[in-house]
């Protein structure tokens, strides 16, 4: 259990220096400053990260080496930053073992990474030595813990982060806040988010985004009630708020309020993206609304494999089974074979198939129908006579 000590509890002033504008490009030996030298490399080093590119920055680590540039805690942790960046935790962790100098930036910049990268419980690990060391943590590093919480099964220290948060006096942190919704969430907290949420003044639209998801998880029947409150407080919705809310009526069969929510993404102009897009598909065809999902479907101007096998399922849950083979022809004038072969599987799940052509053949004075599928069915099997042809 974490103790948090009256000592470190002042307001961190740090924020990551690697952020800085980094402009220089000139590596000469001669005029360079050393201020202009460290942003030179600096800047190098951002660049490995943003490549991912690991194998230049332990050449630039090897040139810090060699010119005893690493007494500069600036470098160290942009150094540090490209390794975890990177996912080079060997390097990283054996680095930040070895500074002899750490400040909140490179416990953050450690932390978070860790928990990126899917090591939550290290990143809890490194908070704690964080919290020993005496050094005091900063918004990014809560929010690092925060995120490590909600990785991992450890909901109790979720609620002792918040409350060190409050003591702090960061409680009115956006950030902070909806890192700890998303934490109780993640954890079945469902009941204790929304009473958080009530509570708090500095709600932004994530906050309302993560009861949302919270409500899509435990309780669609809320996302109505939840949404018209929405709107009224006056809070600007987002692709995410839409493509949430739009499943969740589509679970509901709610079309009167969802062709309302349409009308507001119109407004919004956010019917471009992708996600909107298929989760409005949905809602029109979950409510059994062929036509209007086409339409919808249609006026989406990029689609991806989710958008072609859904307007395909909502044709065989319509009852219009044969469309699906129209909307196959569509993938494949748009060249999307990926998704012509999902559909074709979801059609042989689904036991749909398209009548084989056929020809007709007279053998020995009988004639017969000889399908593409290699069957031969006599004339007289399927009532037909040569006299009605």
């Amino acid at each position: 259990m974490l103790r948090f000590t009256p000592n470190i509890i002042s307001r961190a002033k740090n924020r990551f220096l690697f952020h800085r504008n980094l402009h220089s490009s000139s590596f000469s030996k001669g005029s360079q400053t050393l201020e202009t030298e460290e942003q030179s490399y600096a800047s190098r080093l951002r660049q490995c990260t943003e490549a991912l590119n690991t194998r230049l920055g332990k050449s630039i680590h090897a040139q810090f080496i060699k010119r005893s540039l690493l007494s500069s805690l600036y470098l160290h942790n942009h150094l540090l930053n490209m390794y975890v960046k990177c996912g080079d935790f060997d390097c990283g962790l054996n680095l930040f073992d070895e500074m002899p100098y750490r400040n909140v930036v490179s416990w953050t910049v450690v932390i978070s990474g860790l928990v990126q990268h899917g090591y939550a419980e290290k990143g809890l690990l490194l908070f704690r030595r964080l919290h020993l060391s005496g050094v005091a943590p900063n918004e990014f590093t809560l929010v690092g813990a925060l995120n490590a919480c909600s990785l991992s099964g450890n909901i109790s220290q979720a609620y002792q982060i918040f409350g060190y948060i409050v003591r702090l006096g960061f409680e009115n942190n956006v950030f902070l806040f909806n890192a700890f919704l998303t934490a109780l969430i993640r954890h079945c907290k469902l009941a204790a988010a929304v009473d958080v949420f009530e509570k708090c003044s500095c709600k932004d639209i994530v906050s309302w985004n993560a009861i949302i998801a919270g409500y899509l998880q435990f309780s669609y029947a809320e996302v109505p009630r939840f949404w018209v409150r929405l709107v009224s407080a006056g809070v600007k919705p987002d692709n995410f708020t839409f493509a949430s809310v739009l499943t969740g009526l589509a679970a509901l069969s709610d079309l009167e309020l969802g062709l309302q929510v349409h009308a507001q993404l119109v407004k919004y102009g956010h019917g471009v993206e992708i996600c909107v897009g298929n989760s409005l598909v949905d809602m029109y065809l979950k409510n059994h609304k062929l036509v209007d999902g086409f339409k919808a479907f249609n006026e989406m101007t990029l689609k991806d494999v989710i958008s072609w096998t859904q307007i395909a399922a909502g044709c065989l849950l319509c009852g219009e089974p044969e469309r699906v083979l129209g909307v196959i022809g569509q993938m494949k004038k748009e060249d999307d074979w990926a998704g012509v072969r999902t559909l074709r599987e979801l059609m042989e799940a689904r036991q749909v198939r398209k009548m084989p052509g056929s020809s007709w053949m007279e053998i020995n004075g009988n004639c017969s129908l000889a399908p593409a599928d290699g069957a031969f069915y006599q004339i007289e099997d399927l009532k037909f006579s040569v006299s009605n042809i």
